[in-house]
């Protein structure tokens, strides 16, 4: 009973700096929100509750219930904002997806994430008391965090859950399997790991605890994930040195023995200070792990461990890190761990591999099924053939006859010709049509455009193809050919040695789409289900027919050999940097990966030229300190020329231009960027914006928002269409532009056209950064407002609106705006030489307008109408300016002598009793929208004189039946048809 109380306080001391070390601390901020910090990629955000997907963007908030996926080129960084400086951060890996299960403040700060499958490293600062709590959940296990550093991953392959404590301690909790209930909850301390298999729950789960395999961290992790571990070391270092102080002070007060809950194997003062070392060099053997495996390019390694020693306490010192020293029995277990998880992944593919041959067993069989019934049909259609042909033979002559079997040898010879040539040579005159009956089509495209290009497959006998391409040339397209007799059962790519992983296929193009690495050969591999037994093929007789295509993707543009810059280090050592392809003729290159936020006064730039180029010219603005003032400099190579010194450069982003000539003639323009040391790229209206009437169509920031990516564009009423166009002085391209559910991509001059509805539109734009590796993509919303005739600009001043600019009405001259005060203030601004008029109602009461200022007045519930009149040149026009107060319908607004009346929903109608021979019908919306006629004669009745939206109604004793025609302009899906029926009686006596 003793030795157990001594354990049991063992541990609460243990655990007591990170319990309440801040328990006197307020928790945190009053909201709870996950915003994306960072990413990279794809990633894709679905909001709670809902199916479709959008596209996440830098500074997105997620809330409660959303989804975050990452694709297989992306990452995140969240960012878990309580408005204070101790913000949790969590990385995503690629192909990771995350549920925000919880996240709430209104006990303690709660954070609850599920994560299906990929890999997440979390810096966990919001643990200030007991009532904090952040909590993994992976399909294995639920982990609820009591400390700062750590990594979870669940393994798409295995189903496995990983957890890597760098610092602080996770309770970890196994989920029940089966009718089997879960063990008790069990801790993981520092440099600890372990693996939780599904399905699977031993008797003492900590068992398989084991220290941290850096080898098989590092293999598994991604570079974000590797460099957020580096850049984690002074908290990491802080809260371990911590541990051990606390672990020192147990040690002593226990008399030497330490206490058996930490999963070490730890015994005495000696292993205690092992554990220390371990601990202490734990970062630093990380990232000494990562150089040996060539996790970095180049020395980007060290320019990190640099970064982050400014700012630590222990320098990280590759060479004097010291190795891990584990004990016998920590080995032992670490190897047990490592086997284990060698298994479960052997297994997991044998497990995939008869998957694949039973998918490859099934697809044979179906070939074979398709073969049998395709001869089938084609020994019925034979037979039919030669009926046929046996019968015409009776009715012809002898004569007739032989010219008849002449013809149609001569025809089968041209059939059997046609089908031996995959491309014959074009039919000049009038001859037949040549069908293409190539196994597949090909096609080829641009970064950033959607204009396929398609290409001849010249096969004849041979199964493989080779094409060369020039470095505008990004994507592959590959199609089933119709004319064929083959389609294609899949589609590979060479992706690691000799294996093949598989090109997707994408429904919007009807084919399989692969992006290829410029400077790189691609190899592609079609797998073709074929109906016959000839043309080229290594599986015959399974039927399916492999043909190889070989792209060799060029890294330099037409018109040169080789290209390149490159700039002397601070020692004096000349690094080669390469030209990035970001756009039509543009490209950029990045000073920064050789000394970071350096300022360089020149560099080397190699040009070679190629066929039909002979010359070439390099202009941009130099610096010349001297005069102290900028000038046009101009740098020419001709063909003996090679390498030219480019100086004179400022700091920031330079734009150059290089022209390619033959003799004097200029075969091809680029724009060449440059990144030298601190640079800021201008994001603020990046782009011009045309329609189609060739007008130029301003744009300026959204009313009430201070950011750059809110938008708004006036566009005249009469344009179907705008174009995009990337400002001429900017690096950054347009990606595309999502609009109506669909996504639009740019034309090979790297513009995008966008269709306009008849009324208003609100565009996203995507625009590529690639002057900002970290942030590689900007993100605007563009709404898009409609011009009446005559009007420049317009919009409504007033932040409580739900839209502050006029939306068009469909199919009428007409806008509209919601609002909820009982006056809106609008601006009108005409173009020069227009007159702008607006009246009260449909009447001809003049506002009175203050420098294109008006206030629209007396509104109530409904529809309420003022026109605007507008002038310029020979055209006059008029327009309703509709503002819909509250959300009644118009039959819930309708009074009868100014009474809210009984409406009657099943038969459309209302009944009232009257004493009076008169009665007044009120409505929500102007008279100009309502038709009231009586039913029994047709007769229309006009409305009050002396209102907007009343109509006075003459009684006769009896029954009285009138039809009100109520159209609501805004949605004439809410136009309304009642029946009032109105019974006038005598007073009785």
């Amino acid at each position: 009973m003793k030795k157990t109380t001594i354990r049991l306080m063992a541990l609460l001391l243990a655990l007591l700096p990170l319990l309440g070390a801040f328990a006197n601390e307020s928790s945190a901020a009053t909201s709870r929100v996950a915003v994306i910090k960072e990413l990279t990629g794809t990633v894709k955000v679905k909001k709670a509750g809902g199916s479709k997907e959008f596209t996440a963007f830098k500074k997105m908030s997620l809330n409660e219930g959303d989804i975050l996926a990452v694709g297989s080129n992306g990452s995140a960084v969240l960012q878990f904002a309580n408005g204070t400086s101790e913000d949790d951060l969590m990385s995503a890996s690629a192909n990771t997806t995350l549920t925000f299960s919880k996240l709430s403040d209104s006990k303690g700060t709660t954070t609850k994430v599920s994560m299906l499958k990929g890999t997440v490293w979390s810096t966990v600062k919001s643990i200030k008391n007991k009532d904090d709590e952040f909590t993994l959940e992976t399909p294995t296990a639920i982990m609820g965090v009591r400390g700062t550093n750590l990594l979870a991953s669940v393994s798409s392959l295995t189903g496995t859950s990983q957890f890597f404590i760098a610092s602080g301690f996770g309770q970890i909790l196994s989920k029940p399997a089966g009718d089997f209930p879960a063990p008790a909850p069990f801790y993981i301390y520092p440099g600890q790991q372990i693996t939780m298999v599904p399905g699977a729950i031993p008797p003492n789960p900590q068992d398989d605890i084991s220290i941290m395999s850096l080898e098989n961290f590092v293999k598994n992790a991604s570079q974000k994930v590797i460099e957020q571990f580096i850049k984690s070391k002074e908290a990491i270092d802080k809260e371990n040195e911590e541990f051990i102080k606390k672990q020192q002070q147990l040690l002593n007060e226990l008399g030497g023995k330490p206490p058996e809950t930490l999963n070490y194997d730890y015994h005495t003062q000696a292993d205690l200070d092992r554990i220390e070392q371990l601990l202490f060099d734990l970062v630093g053997n990380l990232a000494k792990q990562a150089r040996d495996m060539n996790k970095f390019q180049g020395n980007d390694l060290q320019k990190l461990i640099d970064e982050v020693n400014k700012t630590v306490t222990n320098k990280i010192d590759l060479s004097k890190v010291v190795d891990p020293k584990l004990s016998d029995a920590e080995k032992l277990k670490q190897l047990e761990a490592l086997k284990k998880q060698k298994e479960l992944e052997d297994k997991a593919k044998k497990e995939q591999d008869a998957l694949k041959q039973k998918q490859d067993e099934l697809l044979k069989k179906l070939v074979e099924q398709k073969e049998a019934q395709e001869k089938a049909n084609k020994a019925i259609e034979e037979e039919k053939k030669k009926k046929a042909k046996e019968e015409y033979e009776k009715q012809l002559a002898e004569v007739q006859r032989k010219k008849f079997e002449e013809e149609s040898k001569l025809r089968e010879q041209e059939l059997a010709q046609q089908t031996q040539s995959a491309t014959p040579p074009p039919v000049s005159g009038g001859g037949p049509v040549v069908v293409d009956t190539s196994p597949f089509e090909l096609y080829f495209n641009g970064i950033g455009t959607q204009v396929w290009t398609k290409q001849t497959t010249p096969l004849g006998s041979s199964s493989t193809l080779t094409y060369e391409v020039g470095l505008n040339t990004a994507n592959i397209l590959i199609k089933n050919n119709t004319n064929s007799s083959q389609s294609i059962a899949s589609v590979q790519y060479s992706c690691d040695g000799p294996f093949y992983c598989p090109v997707y296929y994408n429904p919007s193009l009807s084919g399989y789409v692969y992006e290829m690495p410029y400077g790189e050969t691609t190899t592609i591999r079609i797998n073709m289900m074929s109906s016959g037994s000839s043309g080229p093929s290594d599986s015959q007789s399974s039927g399916i027919t492999s043909y190889v295509i070989t792209v060799n993707r060029s890294a330099v543009p037409d018109g040169l050999t080789e290209w390149s810059l490159s700039a002397l280090d601070s020692n004096e050592a000349p690094q080669q940097l390469s030209w990035e392809w970001v756009g039509p003729n543009t490209y950029f290159a990045d000073l920064n990966n050789i000394e970071d936020s350096v300022r360089f006064a020149s560099f080397d730039m190699t040009l070679k030229l190629g066929d039909g180029a002979t010359n070439a010219k390099l202009t941009y603005e130099a610096w010349d300190s001297g005069e102290d003032a900028f000038y046009e400099k101009t740098i020419t190579w001709n063909g003996s020329d090679v390498t030219k010194t480019v100086d004179g450069l400022t700091e920031g982003l330079l734009p150059f231009q290089l022209t390619l000539f033959n003799g004097s003639t200029a075969i091809q323009t680029m724009k060449l960027w440059v990144k030298n040391g601190m640079a800021e790229v201008e994001t603020s209206r990046p782009f011009n914006i045309q329609d189609n009437l060739n007008n130029e169509v301003p744009y300026e920031n959204y009313m009430y928002n201070e950011g750059d990516d809110q938008l708004v564009a006036y566009v005249e009423e009469g344009a179907s269409s705008v174009t995009l166009t990337p400002k001429d002085d900017t690096i950054l391209r347009i990606k595309s532009v999502g609009y109506m559910d669909s996504s639009v991509y740019p034309n090979p001059d790297g513009s995008i056209d966008i269709s306009l509805p008849d009324g208003n539109a609100s565009l996203y734009i995507v625009m590529m950064n690639p002057a900002d590796p970290e942030y590689g993509y900007l993100y605007y919303n563009l709404a898009v407002t409609r011009l009446p005739n005559g009007v420049a600009k317009w919009y409504l001043d007033d932040y409580e609106l739900n839209s502050n600019y006029w939306t068009k009405l469909s199919g009428q001259p007409g806008y509209y705006v919601e609002a909820e005060g009982s006056s809106v203030s609008t601006y009108i601004q005409g173009k020069l030489g227009a007159t702008v008029e607006v009246y009260s109602g449909s009447s001809d009461h003049l506002l009175t307008g203050v420098e294109g200022n008006y206030t629209l007045s007396g509104l109530q519930a409904g529809l309420n109408l003022f026109t605007l009149k507008t002038s310029l040149g020979n055209v006059t026009k008029k327009y309703d300016l509709i503002i819909k107060q509250g959300n009644q319908s118009q039959i819930e607004l309708l009074k009868l002598n100014n009474e809210s009346v009984p409406y009657d929903e099943l038969n459309a109608s209302i009944n009232a009793t009257t004493y009076s021979p008169t009665a007044r019908v009120t409505l929500g919306t102007s008279k100009k929208f309502v038709t009231v006629k009586r039913i029994s004669n047709g007769t229309v009745i006009n409305g009050a004189s002396d209102s907007e939206n009343a109509y006075d109604l003459s009684l006769v004793l009896g029954v009285n039946k009138f039809e009100i025609s109520i159209e609501n302009p805004i949605n004439h899906n809410l136009d309304e048809v009642i029946t009032l029926t109105i019974n006038y009686n005598t007073l009785p006596s």
